[in-house]
């Protein structure tokens, strides 16, 4: 069954891809795109699998377990790339209003402003 171990391999490949600290990822992005490539390659060999009732006991297991790790590992990872897209969203607001202070909603709480100019 060389799909069975091609299979096990992408995911070994994919587990150590998002066991990747986020200290040590220097460019995200092709981290991400090594991701996508091999969840396709694995999606693929998936489809190429016999059917599940020809599979052993110990392979079903594994492959249960891997999954759910898998499935683990990359909620956590989007976690990750949401924070760290509200954090530039919110970066970006704090600079367009440190830029141009008075363009935005400007507060009435009890400050005096001239409205005309």
């Amino acid at each position: 069954m060389s799909l069975l171990t091609d299979y096990k391999e992408c995911t070994k490949k994919l587990l150590g891809l998002l066991t990747i600290d986020e200290g040590k990822m220097d460019d995200r992005e092709i981290v991400i795109k090594e991701i996508n490539d091999l969840l396709e390659k694995r999606q693929e060999l998936l489809n190429q699998l016999p059917l599940w009732p020809n599979i052993s006991e110990a392979d079903k297991k594994e492959m249960l377990a891997s999954e759910k790790l898998l499935k683990d590992k990359m909620i956590i990872l989007q976690r990750k790339v949401k924070t760290d897209l509200k954090q530039q969203q919110v970066r970006k607001k704090r600079i367009n209003q440190y830029n141009d202070p008075y363009g935005g909603n400007i507060s009435t709480d009890g400050m005096f402003y001239d409205k005309k100019k």
